[in-house]
């Protein structure tokens, strides 16, 4: 998804920024995105990109979050406010478990 098509499709409330699953990208991906623009947070194989992909309607800018975890990568938009770098790799996990779950 190009960044005019992400503009379009999240008119951006925290809610709709909750509700966004992690996508699995790949490393190189994973290493562009961290080498684009300095990053303005970055801990624990987390970052957020260092220029908002677009705002909340409140203002609040919203980035690209990526996550590193058992050498696969993942991202979705998030907020400098909600960066949670423990919740982000628990996220990560649930979301594996239930890709990985048989019905």
């Amino acid at each position: 998804m190009d960044l005019d098509q992400f503009r379009h499709k999240y008119p951006c409330t925290q809610e709709e920024i909750n509700a966004n699953t992690w996508m699995e990208t790949t490393e190189d991906e994973f290493h562009e995105a961290l080498r684009a623009v300095p990053p303005i947070l970055f801990a624990s194989g987390c970052f957020l990109m260092g220029e908002p992909l677009t705002d909340l309607h409140t203002g609040e800018p919203v980035f690209m979050a990526f996550v590193s975890l058992f050498s696969r990568y993942y991202y979705r938009p998030e907020t400098a406010h909600g960066w949670n770098t423990d919740r982000y790799k628990s996220e990560v996990v649930t979301e594996m478990q239930k890709a990985n779950a048989t019905p």
